[in-house]
C-alpha cells in the first residue's frame, strides 16, 4: 500500500490491496461472488468473456479506440452502467 501511494500519489492503507496468484483468478472470483453483468472494455483479454460465459453471466461490451489508447473512459462506463440501474 505504502509503494503505491508513493508511486500514484493516492492515499492507498493495507485495505486497499488484495493479494492472488493473478488477475485472471481474481476477476473469475469476483464474478463468482458478484451476481451481475460484466462489462468489458473491446478489445479485452481473452479469457475473461468465456469466464462470464462459464457461469452464465451477461457481457456488455464497450467499444475502445486507437484515438485513446484502447483506455476504457469513466464517462464509458457510466453511460453504460447508468442505462442498466437494477443490475
Amino acid at each position: 500500500a505504502d509503494v503505491y501511494s508513493k508511486e500514484h500519489g493516492l492515499d492507498y492503507t493495507e485495505e486497499d490491496v488484495m493479494v492472488s496468484p493473478g488477475s485472471k483468478e481474481n476477476l473469475f472470483i469476483l464474478q463468482l461472488a458478484y451476481n451481475a453483468d460484466l462489462v468489458l472494455p473491446s478489445p479485452s483479454w481473452v479469457s475473461y468473456a468465456p469466464q462470464a460465459q462459464i457461469i452464465g453471466r451477461r457481457i456488455k461490451w464497450i467499444h475502445t479506440d486507437r484515438d485513446n489508447d484502447f483506455k476504457l473512459t469513466a464517462q464509458q462506463l457510466s453511460d453504460e452502467v447508468s442505462e442498466y440501474p437494477d443490475r
